[in-house]
């Protein structure tokens, strides 16, 4: 862990935080860092993994209301389109953005999909990004069940405690803008909290979901075991589906525009 420690300092360099102590955390930055080496990373692997995660569902909520996984592959090779169903989804398990989105299949395409999600996998995801839960997954890829686009409902959960819900990307995506994130509270009101690289926009209130009070139900189950954790839920058609759990948001270094909110976001995890 000494070296993934310094890793971590390393980013915060780069990300040219002046102050940045793991030995002593005190913002939410320095715990998210903190946790990285001392939480419990095996049920973190277990959690963020895309595969094991419906398990963790079932054991805290008593139903797997991730999205349907339609088949599970050791390795792309085996993967057959003529046996999926016209959507769907191939993804890796072990990181983010690692996700094939078909809306039309395409047996022209197997070939390429596969050599996409081969290299994926022959990537050691967490040690890119400094996330090394990510390292502990036994990877894998498979097809999901293809549910649209639909809007993801971001829980910040701290301490169990589900505190604030953001919702990505409600105007300005155009042009290679970056994408603007809201922040809501409990009651579903907005907050004037913004990060640096994607602002909010107070004069666009996002609709809650129909089942917003399920969802903090779902979120406060699902992040018992945890200081901190990001709980991500879709809505379809009146069901709600949990996306995935997210230990460390941004990689866990995030510029605010006001400082203050990364210490008061730290004040709330108990180390």
């Amino acid at each position: 862990m000494n070296n993934i420690k310094q890793l971590l300092l390393n980013k915060a360099k780069q990300r040219k935080f002046q102050k940045f102590d793991i030995d002593k955390p005190q913002t939410w930055c320095e715990k998210m860092a903190w946790l990285q080496i001392n939480d419990d990373i095996e049920l973190r692997a277990k959690c963020a993994d895309k595969i094991r995660v419906h398990e963790y569902s079932l054991e805290k909520l008593g139903k797997d209301i991730c999205v349907p996984i339609i088949k599970v592959y050791d390795s792309p090779n085996n993967i057959k389109l003529d046996e999926l169903p016209n959507k769907f989804v191939l993804k890796c398990n072990h990181g983010w953005n690692m996700n094939i989105v078909v809306d039309h299949k395409d047996i022209k395409e197997e070939m390429q999909y596969k050599q996409q999600l081969k290299n994926w996998l022959e990537t050691p995801f967490g040690l890119r990004s400094v996330e090394p839960h990510y390292l502990h997954i036994k990877r894998k890829c498979f097809a999901e069940t293809h549910i649209g686009n639909p809007l993801d409902y971001k829980f910040w959960c701290f301490e169990g405690v589900p505190t604030y819900c953001t919702i990505n990307g409600n105007i300005g995506n155009n042009g290679g803008a970056p994408y603007t994130i809201n922040w809501y509270n409990m009651d579903g009101k907005i907050e004037n909290i913004c990060r640096i690289d994607h602002p909010n926009n107070l004069d666009w209130i996002d609709p809650m979901p129909q089942h917003f009070e399920l969802m903090k139900e779902y979120a406060t189950k699902l992040s018992q075991d945890f200081h901190f954790v990001r709980v991500d839920f879709y809505e379809v058609d009146g069901v709600v589906y949990l996306g995935e759990l997210t230990f460390t948001p941004a990689t866990g270094f995030i510029r605010w525009t006001d400082p203050k909110i990364d210490r008061m976001f730290g004040d709330m995890i108990k180390i």
